[in-house]
């Protein structure tokens, strides 16, 4: 679920455990919503989420998500 902010399909991610970063510069290859793929999940929305090159997810880890882009701007989405 989606705890504040959005998760789009371009945006970056990050992985933390025990809040250590175990992840960065995460690519998403799929987010979905039931079964269909989407652009954007909103906050309080639940999702699927697969990334290019990382599956080693654990109960209680956080992707954090954010644009480069927005970044700069001073914004930051989770």
């Amino acid at each position: 679920m989606v705890n504040q902010g959005k998760i789009t399909k371009t945006h970056t991610c990050r992985i933390l455990r025990k809040n250590k970063q175990i992840a960065k510069d995460l690519i998403l290859s799929h987010l979905k919503k039931f079964k269909s793929e989407v652009a954007e999940i909103k906050q309080g929305e639940e999702c699927g989420i697969c990334f290019e090159n990382f599956d080693d997810f654990q109960p209680g880890d956080l992707i954090q998500s954010f644009d480069y882009k927005d970044q700069k701007k001073g914004k930051q989405y989770k």
